[in-house]
């Protein structure tokens, strides 16, 4: 839904595991520079940017369909 609809902002308000129970998956690879492929798309962490509040992380994505 993200590429076919061309988002250019994602905004997740969980983390990934809460407690003992997993809230979300991972859907985009950790570290900068790492790409993973999800089915049909092929998705690259471009950049990860500092951000002054501890539980905020700013990431840049690439996705493409493969």
């Amino acid at each position: 839904m993200i590429f076919c609809e061309r988002s250019t902002v994602l905004v997740q308000l969980c983390n990934f595991v809460e407690g003992k129970h997993e809230k979300c998956r991972q859907y985009f690879p950790k570290s900068k520079g790492s790409t993973e492929c999800f089915g049909p798309y092929k998705v690259t962490n471009k950049e990860t940017k500092p951000d002054p509040y501890d539980s905020v992380k700013h990431t840049v994505l690439e996705v493409e369909s493969r």
